[in-house]
Formats: C-alpha cells, sequence, structure tokens
C-alpha cells in the first residue's frame, strides 16, 4: 500500500484467509495491537472452509465466512492476508480469486517467496493476473515447521540432538479441509447455506 493510499483513510480494512495456526495467530495480532505505527489496521472479516475455524472467530467477535466468494460480496477488503497452505497448487487459485477482486493480498506461502524458480508457469500466470488487476501478491514464505527447525538449528545450548519430533497442526488441518470439500462436493452445499 502506497503513503499516499494510507493517508487519505483513517484505517486499512483486512481480510484473513485461513485460519490454520498462522492465521490465527494474525487475527490475534489485528485484534490486540496495532503494530503499523498510526495506522489503523481493521479486521473486518475472516475466512475459512472449516466451520469449527469460523466458529472461534465468531466467538472473536468476527465476521466469518466460508468462502472469498461470500467475503468479497460483503465487503471489499483493502488487503488480504492469506494463510491457508504451503504449496502454488493448492493457493493459485485462491489468490487468482482474489487478485480479480482487485485485492492486493500478503500470502504465508512457502513457494510464492521464490515462485519463478519452483514453479515459473505458475508464477507467470499470477504476474500476469496481478498486472491485469493492478494489484500485487507478496510472498513471506513462512510457516511454523520452518520456523521450528530454524529455531532449533539456531539455538546455541543444543550441542547434539538424537532425535526431534514436531507435530504440524497443518496435516491434521488438511485432514479437515478435504473432509469439508468433500462433504461439500457430495452434498451440493454452497457457501451460503454451508454457513448457516
Amino acid at each position: 500500500l502506497t503513503a499516499n493510499f494510507m493517508s487519505m483513510q483513517s484505517s486499512i480494512k483486512v481480510a484473513c484467509v485461513g485460519l490454520g495456526y498462522i492465521g490465527r495467530m494474525v487475527c490475534e495480532a489485528l485484534i490486540s495491537e496495532n503494530p503499523f505505527y498510526n495506522q489503523k489496521l481493521e479486521l473486518i472479516g475472516v475466512v475459512d472452509i472449516v466451520p469449527e475455524s469460523r466458529v472461534w472467530a465468531e466467538k472473536k467477535n468476527l465476521k466469518a465466512f466460508s468462502s472469498i466468494r461470500e467475503l468479497v460480496d460483503y465487503i471489499k477488503p483493502d488487503v488480504c492476508i492469506h494463510t491457508t497452505a504451503s504449496n502454488m497448487e493448492s493457493v493459485v487459485d485462491q489468490l487468482k480469486e482474489l487478485l480479480a477482486a482487485k485485492i492486493p493480498v500478503v500470502s504465508s506461502a512457502e513457494e510464492l517467496f521464490f515462485p519463478w524458480v519452483t514453479k515459473p508457469k505458475l508464477a507467470l500466470e499470477l504476474n500476469s493476473e496481478c498486472e491485469k488487476a493492478g494489484v500485487a501478491v507478496l510472498g513471506t514464505g513462512v510457516n511454523p515447521g520452518f520456523v521450528m527447525d530454524v529455531l532449533l538449528a539456531a539455538h546455541k545450548h543444543v550441542h547434539k540432538a538424537r532425535r526431534v519430533d514436531l507435530v504440524r497442526e497443518a496435516f491434521l488441518k488438511q485432514a479437515q479441509v478435504q473432509a469439508a470439500r468433500i462433504a461439500v462436493q457430495r452434498d451440493g452445499l454452497t457457501g451460503a447455506s454451508q454457513h448457516q
């Protein structure tokens, strides 16, 4: 966001797509503090296909949606923080949907950090969509697994590790997401009827 844009409005409307571990941490940070100088960040909505995640959001008094389309039909955010998955194949359609609505995106997907090396075709597609929409996608490449790996590798008091066990919630969440997708396809539910 440019300085001109930020100075023209009193708050920046933010939406979060994905309420796994990272998404929930982002929401908590936006609710509890404002790390960006004097700019007010207003969390206007969250998106997740898992009903339990939407219930978590609603308990935080956040407007929760089951799809990006449902969010965009309700209100258009100034920026979206995207935290659904790590690989390009899993996120590209979500990103294209946000870009079609001309919403800039910051994503935690690792493969978006340097996409033209590992996924050049998808990177070109996303770049084309960004140019067409006049907005950007910024890949930060952060994942709790990566953070945990770096933390262990950099810790000065670890002299020798024989074994490290790390249980990633992302794998558990993927099973929930897949089950929700299957149910939607099986039952023919739309985002609106699913949310009710």
